[in-house]
């Protein structure tokens, strides 16, 4: 199941990547999107454990990917587009839509797993920019300071070992 998660993700970030949207499949991106999986549903849980709202391996909320959809992706028409490729997913979708089609549909999450990161200023937070990182340790950071933020229980030391 692992090596298939590994496969479909890449395939999803090219995907993506060949509707235009620059530096979505960088090896680094897809590095740091694999070890994402790892830390958060470790390639086993598509639903979050204990009735939580996160879906899918990446365990992004509902609320997390339509604000992506509304404050970021309705903003950038190539964005938008791509958005249209991959889902029926749109500005007008419910809560319970956008739950089920992260359950679902491993491109869609994917790619608002993805537009955590990508959506972020690297420089801003006092990271290099994504294609720099090459240390594991500098992928936790990252990890903890975007996708899980300072409210989050995810540890650095976590992700290193789940890595």
């Amino acid at each position: 199941m692992k090596d298939t998660i590994i496969l479909c993700t890449l395939e999803n970030l090219k995907k993506i990547e060949s509707y235009g949207v620059v530096n979505f499949g960088t090896f680094n991106a897809f590095k740091l999107m694999i070890a994402t999986i790892a830390q958060e549903s470790n390639f086993k849980y598509s639903k979050q454990l204990n009735n939580g709202p996160a879906m899918s391996y990446f365990q992004i909320e509902p609320n997390t990917a339509i604000d992506i959809i509304k404050n970021y992706i309705e903003y950038r028409p190539l964005l938008k587009d791509c958005l249209k490729k991959i889902t029926k997913i749109n500005i007008k979708s419910t809560y319970i839509e956008v739950e089920e089609e992260l359950f679902v549909n491993f491109t869609f999450s994917t790619f608002i797993s993805r537009l955590v990161y990508y959506r972020s200023n690297f420089k801003k937070l006092g990271f290099k920019s994504l294609n720099e990182i090459d240390e594991v340790s500098e992928m936790a950071r990252v990890w903890k300071a975007i996708y899980n933020t300072e409210y989050g229980k995810g540890k650095e030391s976590e992700f290193i070992h789940n890595y």
